[in-house]
């Protein structure tokens, strides 16, 4: 068996691929351990870069420290900062459970929302519900599994600002 390590480029690309079906558009893929934001402009990426943090890494590190992981990712997202991005596609545990719990369905299934802009207003309300709810309790609050529902605080406030920095109103989700 072998096995080939993706660089983050390639990651990015593969992550692209499988999100837009067009040769220009901005995805985000919002993992546990890392984050990948990557723009395209005529077929050609005009941005890529990962960043070593993701849901569980952040989740793991500030818990429910809101202030202390504002003033962390407003140094992290500095990176981002030559991205030109109008619109975003985004991938990964954290922004389709987020599209999951905002629509209100019983059933986890990604294809329901595939597609759906997720939009920041409503990010933000939920991530001040989440914020009054003991963390040991989020995944019953939000009907997802107890770990998923503790590192939705950190992921989704990780999400909403990436959104802010880019300027964006809304994400759409890609499953």
């Amino acid at each position: 068996l072998s096995v080939d390590v993706l660089t983050e480029d390639e990651e990015a690309e593969v992550a692209f691929l499988g999100a837009i079906d067009s040769p220009e558009g901005a995805v985000l893929d919002l993992g546990g351990a890392s984050c990948e934001l990557v723009a395209k402009d005529g077929g050609q990426m005009v941005f890529c870069h990962s960043l070593d943090q993701g849901a569980v890494k952040l989740t793991d590190r500030f818990h429910d420290d809101t202030d202390g992981l504002d003033a962390y990712l407003d140094q992290k997202l500095k990176e981002f900062s030559a991205a030109r991005v109008d619109s975003l596609v985004a991938v990964g545990g954290t922004p389709t459970s987020i599209a999951y719990v905002l629509s209100g369905e019983n059933v986890f299934d990604p294809k329901i929302n595939h597609g759906k802009p997720i939009e920041k207003t409503a990010l933000a309300d939920l991530l001040s519900k989440l914020k009054a709810v003991a963390p040991e309790k989020r995944g019953d609050y939000l009907g997802v599994d107890a770990r998923r529902g503790e590192t939705l605080l950190c992921g989704g406030y990780f999400l909403y600002k990436i959104m802010d920095f880019l300027h964006l109103c809304h994400y759409i989700l890609s499953r």
